[in-house]
């Protein structure tokens, strides 16, 4: 499986040889400098305007374009550095770069956003440069992470919602023909949350941009997603605030928190501080009532603090009561999202959404946030984004392959909305199909799109902010290469802690599952 050569491989032992490498290394990385140089010239490349190409030598830095960042990022190997712009309408257009490496073994690789999706992913863009794939990440049609740029701006939404990767690929390959006289092998998307969402959007309506997918914690579903987590902050108090009676202070949820793992944690057989699958524990917040003892604002909960930890941790019900959403995840920590989430303030991306991307109306009150907005806002669906169909037709014919993950303990996507997504995939394809192109990985204890601060096996190749093992067995990507190239469909991944304990992790609705010497994939 081709990676990143290992250093055995670079430190040749006849000395002699070292001078003459080096010199053919200069000349290549002059010849590259010329042709990038120049990349402009090697078009023409329709709707697409290439502002800027720049040579940057391997374990460097350079600094970020657009408004997300200031702090150089790091590019770990010798490319070309493009950026360049690709109308989308006369009003509108995507701003992206391209981290075109040296070393290419003939792969594309778009990358997605998050969020509300105006920031271009340098993280991603040195991962996939790093592991010698020509990579392309955007702006997504706007800049920053904010929703005011959609409104009265039907372009720019629809290249949020639906358009920004397609533009993306398009141009990308183009660009890729251009400067490596040839074209593209594979073509892949990597992206998480917002990006998971784009993946599976480009699998349902651009079904031919893509051999392979990797959708991490797709955000699908979206305005039950983003709906629901509005509501998860109007329990909790928004807009009032602090003064709001079932407003939970940073510290009773630390209080909540370790209750849900004193309750939860053992049910696997394992006490680890992990909650493996929220399916599997009951959690009965009443313990934690103020009418039980405790000191009211320390260690207990009042009435209307108990309650809303109720609805937190219930799935929202339509008005007949049906499911409409799975409730928030018992794993989660909501002390790394209590600003945003649980500190007295409507969500913001639900706030910006419906403001801007809804009812288009920046006064709009908001302050009564309610399941009919969520429903208005499903019903508008505008260009599609709920994202929310198992019709994978056209993907699963021409031989894609679509592989995803999310976390048990993922502080804003529950693991639900991924079993949902899959579900309703199987339902309209079957499982024949589904066995030959669709992979959900349920990974114990990771976060959110998986940090450090995850207590599980976050490890899995999905990113770069620690170094990924270059195998197929640890990494998700070359695992979904190995798929797309080599017709192996991946049964299992191997992920890894910050402490370096590794775990398997299994293919749905297989669990990982500790028998009492191992963990195993089994039936939970």
């Amino acid at each position: 499986m081709p990676g990143i050569p290992s250093d055995s491989l670079r430190l040749l032992p006849c000395l002699k040889l070292i001078p003459f490498a080096l010199a053919a290394a200069q000349q290549s990385f002059a010849a590259g400098s010329d042709r990038c140089l120049g990349i402009a010239d090697l078009g023409p490349f329709k709707d697409t305007t290439i502002i800027s190409a720049t040579r940057v030598a391997g374990n460097s830095s350079v600094q970020p374009w657009g408004v997300c960042g200031t702090d150089p990022v790091p590019a770990s190997v010798p490319l070309c550095r493009v950026q360049f712009s690709v109308k989308t309408s006369n009003v509108s257009e995507v701003k992206a770069e391209a981290w075109l490496p040296d070393e290419w073994h003939g792969r594309f690789l778009a990358i997605g956003n998050g969020g509300l999706g105006g920031c271009i992913d340098y993280t991603t863009l040195n991962y996939g440069s790093s592991f010698h794939f020509a990579s392309f990440a955007s702006n997504n049609g706007h800049d920053g992470d904010q929703g005011q740029s959609f409104y009265q701006q039907p372009e720019v939404l629809e290249d949020f919602a639906a358009r920004s990767i397609h533009a993306l690929s398009v141009a990308g390959k183009k660009i890729v023909r251009a400067y490596y006289s040839k074209s593209h092998t594979k073509s892949y998307y990597i992206g998480c949350s917002q990006g998971g969402r784009q993946g599976t959007y480009s699998a349902l309506h651009w079904p031919k941009d893509f051999d392979g997918i990797l959708a991490g914690a797709p955000g699908t579903n979206w305005h039950f997603l983003i709906g629901s987590l509005g509501l998860l902050s109007r329990y909790t108090g928004a807009p009032e605030g602090v003064t709001y009676p079932s407003f939970i202070p940073r510290n009773l949820w630390g209080v909540i928190k370790a209750e849900i793992l004193k309750q939860c944690d053992s049910v696997d057989g394992v006490k680890n501080g992990i909650v493996d699958y929220s399916d599997a524990c009951r959690f009965r917040p009443e313990v934690l009532s103020c009418s039980k003892g405790g000191e009211e604002g320390i260690s207990c909960l009042t009435e209307p603090q108990l309650e809303a930890v109720r609805k937190v941790y219930s799935a929202l019900l339509g008005q007949d009561g049906e499911q409409l959403y799975p409730g928030y995840s018992l794993g989660a920590d909501p002390l790394t999202v209590f600003e945003g989430l649980f500190g007295g303030f409507l969500f913001p991306y639900a706030n910006d959404w419906w403001k801007y991307g809804i009812y288009q109306d920046p006064d709009y009150d908001l302050s009564n946030f309610s399941l009919d907005d969520i429903l208005a806002g499903n019903e508008i669906d505008s260009f599609q984004i709920s994202t929310f169909s198992g019709d994978f037709t056209d993907f699963h014919a021409r031989g894609g392959k679509f592989l995803t993950y999310i976390g048990t303990h993922d502080q804003l996507i529950p693991t639900g909305n991924a079993v949902s997504a899959y579900d309703l995939a199987l339902e309209a394809m079957g499982k024949r199909a589904m066995d030959h192109f669709y992979r959900l990985f349920v990974v114990p204890g990771m976060d959110h799109c998986g940090t450090p601060l995850s207590p599980g096996p976050f490890r899995i190749g999905h990113n770069f902010p620690l170094p990924p093992k270059n195998d197929t067995n640890h990494n998700v990507l070359l695992a979904l290469v190995d798929w797309v190239e080599g017709g192996k469909a991946p049964e299992t991944i191997l992920g890894t802690s910050s402490a370096g304990e590794e775990r398997i992790l299994c293919k749905h609705p297989l669990r990982s599952v500790w028998n009492g010497k191992k963990y195993v994939c089994k039936t939970y």
